[in-house]
């Protein structure tokens, strides 16, 4: 992870500022470390970090519609072409059918697969493993291990 300095963040803002001020208006309202857009008094949302606006450079703003412009587009929203169910043709309706009788078989198989390793795993029950204290009194009560 790099460690921003606040001397280098100067230099590279003067000379991006002496470089183009479109440039430097993008700089100037992104956060240097994420490059997420800063808030309106300079905070980070993502890192938390602040950072002091420059005054020759505004913070960029998001562009607001009026109620005018909100009316026009909900209008323009409400007369969109409502999507109908599309209807399929013989050879769509032919390959789905055989998708779907693929799936199902799959899905049987599967669980008959399923089933059978249960089975295999309930009949071959493997013995717990005995702990090292076991071994040893088995040891001890038996003379071998």
């Amino acid at each position: 992870m790099a460690v921003e300095w606040r001397e280098h963040h100067e230099r590279v803002q003067a000379a991006t500022d002496r470089m183009s001020k479109g440039v430097a208006a993008l700089h100037e309202s992104l956060c240097p470390a994420d490059a997420r857009p800063l808030d309106p008094h300079g905070q980070c949302h993502a890192c938390g970090r602040v950072f002091r606006l420059s005054s020759n450079v505004a913070p960029a703003k998001k562009p607001e519609m009026t109620p005018k412009e909100q009316a026009a587009w909900w209008a323009r929203y409400d007369r969109r072409p409502q999507t109908k169910p599309t209807t399929l043709t013989d050879e769509e309706a032919a390959q789905a059918q055989l998708q779907a009788e693929f799936w199902d078989r799959h899905d049987r198989r599967r669980a008959e697969r399923e089933a059978k390793a249960a089975e295999r795993g309930q009949e071959r029950k493997k013995p717990t493993p005995t702990t090292l204290v076991e071994q040893a009194a088995d040891l001890v009560r038996t003379g071998r291990g």
